[in-house]
């Protein structure tokens, strides 16, 4: 898994929540599951309540703007799909602000 770049991920909700956790950095000196990915794409066929808090909080570990060296690769591409669920204006915002940066981010 350290040399994988782009992972998709379908339909598997009880497993969500753990691979958002998996993804996530815990700092400069972390190393996350997939420290190379760059390009993530999940279609998910229903959402769970602090999917969308979970999704965001992960993006956010995996994209920055400023130079400091770090064990991974910064995601470059990210597309969600949930089919029932509405976003949270707050988490919209978080990512958002991602996007405005740079990042390739589409959350539907």
């Amino acid at each position: 898994m350290h040399s994988l770049v782009e992972l998709t991920f379908a339909h598997a909700p009880n497993v969500l929540y753990h691979l958002f956790d998996a993804l996530y950095c815990r700092g400069t000196d972390s190393r996350p599951l997939v420290p190379r990915l760059k390009k993530l794409y999940i279609v998910q066929g229903w959402g769970y309540s602090n999917a969308h808090s979970r999704l965001a909080r992960m993006v956010e570990s995996r994209w920055w703007t400023d130079d400091v060296p770090r064990k991974m690769s910064r995601l470059e591409t990210v597309e969600v799909v949930f089919y029932d669920k509405e976003i949270d204006a707050r988490v919209r915002d978080r990512l958002a602000r991602c996007r405005r940066e740079g990042l390739i981010l589409d959350v539907s």
